[in-house]
């Protein structure tokens, strides 16, 4: 017999290491797509000063509940292009 393994075995040997390395090729890839995807997602934009400040106010109980929703209301059809005053 000889010390060397069989043609068969060499075939099995480098049919597996191939499948690995490509499943960790692509596996990785995925892995780096979903990380930059949710790293993209974590950092929200800084709420406008103006909606900060009702926030305040309804938390110190400066302004009623209904009052913070119209003015959040107002402030929001202010800012929807197509909305409020600004397209007269």
């Amino acid at each position: 017999m000889h010390a060397n393994p069989s043609d068969r075995q060499m075939r099995e040997f480098g049919l597996w290491a191939m499948l690995a390395f490509w499943g960790s090729a692509i596996g990785g890839i995925a892995l780096a797509i979903a990380w930059g995807r949710s790293r993209g997602h974590s950092r929200r934009p800084p709420d406008d000063p103006l909606i900060y400040s009702l926030k305040q106010q309804l938390r110190k109980g400066e302004i009623s509940q209904r009052e913070y929703d119209t003015r959040i209301e107002a402030l929001t059809q202010r800012t929807t292009p197509g909305g409020g005053a600004r397209d007269k």
